[in-house]
């Protein structure tokens, strides 16, 4: 297994991926998020958010299913790791940023959310009520904390 690759061998390996999954899946929205997506210059593995089932990945030829399922899994393909997640339509935003991270830009946020009254997950942005304020895309989940949706570049920075 790879440790680490550079982010022009991430790239690669990304856009492989995400061509296979067009090809042996179908048309299902799909993104490369976490150190990729916030261009570290050494990624260790790849997040991957998709609408289709996590199942589906093993119909990509090598695709190795290392535990998981349902919502979140660990699968290997070509040597390196891909930390995968089940993504509702609805919540793309909410995890697109929980998942692009870095950890302490999230927590951050969340604290932020949490002193408006609100909590934020990876499946929206809440109200003390439970009832859903912003979670289909990156910038009304920003917009809602009353802050400017930062490239995922300069996200902990």
């Amino acid at each position: 297994m790879k440790k680490n690759m550079s982010l022009a061998d991430a790239d690669e390996f990304g856009a492989l991926l995400l061509k296979c999954i067009g090809r042996f899946i179908g048309p299902h929205r799909a993104e490369i998020a976490g150190s990729v997506r916030r261009r570290e210059p050494v990624v260790g593995d790849i997040d991957l958010l998709m609408e289709c089932e996590l199942v589906e990945l093993l119909k990509i030829p090598g695709m190795k299913m290392l535990h998981g399922g349902g919502m979140q899994g660990k699968y290997e393909w070509k040597g390196v790791f891909i930390d995968a997640w089940h993504v509702n339509p609805g919540t793309w935003g909410s995890m697109l940023v929980c998942k692009t991270g870095p950890k302490e830009h999230v927590i951050a946020y969340a604290r932020i959310a949490q002193g408006m009254g609100m909590k934020l997950s990876p499946y929206g942005l809440y109200d003390t009520l439970g009832k859903i304020i912003a979670s289909e895309t990156e910038e009304e989940i920003y917009a809602a904390l009353g802050k400017q949706c930062k490239h995922p570049s300069e996200r902990g920075r």
